[in-house]
């Protein structure tokens, strides 16, 4: 069920994407394969980092490094989208 989710999130995204010119849908992909890439080297720095013991803290402050760090690229994106709105070829 998960999985109907995101390719209807993926086909949205490729949808938006086509309205920009041909040579951005590249661009996309790429970004779309950073992404996935990103997230597990992210993920895997922090459990390497706070490796799980008996003791809760390294969980939780794991976790929430690596929610901060998500939030951030978040951030990061949602002002790269404002910018990319502002372009001539939008």
């Amino acid at each position: 069920m998960i999985f109907i989710d995101f390719r209807i999130q993926q086909g949205g995204v490729f949808g938006y994407v086509a309205m920009f010119p041909p040579q951005l849908m590249g661009v996309c992909m790429f970004g779309q394969g950073f992404a996935g890439a990103l997230c597990n080297l992210i993920r895997i720095g922090c459990v390497a980092g706070m490796p799980p013991s008996d003791d809760n803290d390294n969980d939780f402050i794991g976790s929430l490094i690596y929610f901060c760090l998500a939030s951030v690229v978040l951030i990061l994106g949602i002002i790269l989208f404002i910018i990319n709105e502002r372009q001539d070829f939008t």
